[in-house]
């Protein structure tokens, strides 16, 4: 799940910074569903030839949520 993205543009209208907060959640059949893993996405993105590239990609995970298993889900 991921919530709204908020975007602001620099001054010269050429880089972007997008920020996003996600969860990962797991539902098993017949099961409660777990919280995996939150945290936050932080994304810049250039303009380059009336295109949009991604210049950098961040994944901040809370690691107060994480749980014993986790590095079995990646």
């Amino acid at each position: 799940m991921i919530s709204n993205i908020e975007v602001s543009q620099d001054e010269t209208q050429n880089l972007v910074h997008a920020v996003s907060n996600f969860m990962v959640i797991r539902t098993a059949d017949m099961e409660h569903s777990q919280l995996l893993a939150a945290g936050r996405y932080e994304d810049r993105f250039e303009r380059y030839d009336d295109r949009w590239l991604f210049k950098e990609h961040f994944v901040i995970v809370d690691s107060n949520l994480l749980p014993a298993e986790f590095t079995e889900l990646l």
